[in-house]
């Protein structure tokens, strides 16, 4: 029987110093945002230093959403698992998972080759969930050599930039790992 396709985007399991994984850390959103965030969902960081959602073509991600808080136009105090679009607030803290060294469990919208376990993966950033505030990003189960198959993350540390590869483990989850910075390889491994 094959597995249900019921993406749930990017969702931490364990950290790689092996002390669980790392709290989120905040970042803003921009008030009246036309775009949803969803718990799961990858996030980009602007120019402006706020996040958005990722996108096809992003390579800039910053980590994996992780809920938000603000004060409505109405002036009540709201939690949220996602960002509704177009929310008007202000307070907005928005929480992100961006430790490097973190291990995330993710659905492939397809099956794996076991050949391409260890190589670079794309996302897909799938419809969410505003019932639940779930995620529908999975992972692109076309992995491997292609031109479009290697995204370096960016995370700002100090003076220093790192990129990241994000990659399969040999268990199916996403990985990251730091490359030599603007570099990105096509295969991993």
């Amino acid at each position: 029987m094959a597995n249900v396709d019921a993406a749930f985007g990017l969702t931490p399991v364990r950290h790689l110093s092996g002390n669980g994984y790392s709290r989120a850390n905040k970042y803003t959103i921009t008030s009246g945002l036309a775009e949803n965030i969803f718990t799961g969902d990858l996030v980009i960081i602007t120019a402006d230093g706020v996040i958005t959602p990722h996108s096809a073509t992003e390579v800039n991600n910053i980590g994996v959403f992780a809920g938000v808080s603000y004060t409505a136009s109405d002036g009540s105090y709201v939690y949220s698992q996602y960002f509704p679009t177009g929310t008007t607030a202000t307070n907005i803290v928005a929480y992100v998972y961006d430790d490097p060294y973190i291990v995330y469990k993710v659905q492939s919208d397809g099956t794996v080759a076991q050949t391409n376990i260890g190589n670079c993966a794309d996302v897909v950033a799938g419809a969410g969930s505003t019932v639940t505030g779930q995620s529908g990003f999975e992972l692109n189960s076309s992995m491997g050599t292609g031109a479009n198959c290697c995204k370096s993350d960016e995370q700002l540390t100090g003076n220093l930039t790192l990129n990241r590869e994000r990659y399969v483990d040999k268990d199916g989850k996403v990985q990251y790992r730091d490359v030599t910075p603007n570099s990105c390889a096509a295969t991993v491994g």
